[in-house]
């Protein structure tokens, strides 16, 4: 079945989504998760990470992955503008 679905999206993708001048699933799926989930935990994602920074800053051992991981995610977002990070310093 797994092997079934990916060919059928991978269809989708290569024909149907071209044919009709539709964004790609995977560009569908980035500006949902955008919409639906990011937008709505960006503010407390990002006080926790500055929370994070300033601990590290005091001699506190973090997650500096977790933080690496979220920054890039912020980057793939469309948050990756000097403004927002002015906030980090």
């Amino acid at each position: 079945m797994n092997k079934w679905l990916k060919k059928f999206f991978h269809y989708l993708d290569r024909y149907f989504v071209k044919q009709h001048s539709l964004p790609t699933l995977e560009q569908a799926g980035l500006r949902y998760f955008k919409d639906e989930i990011f937008m709505k935990v960006k503010d407390i994602t990002t006080s926790s990470i500055i929370s994070l920074i300033d601990k590290e800053r005091e001699g506190e051992i973090i997650d500096r992955t977790l933080v690496r991981n979220i920054i890039e995610l912020y980057e793939q977002m469309g948050m990756e503008d000097e403004s927002f990070f002015d906030r980090f310093k």
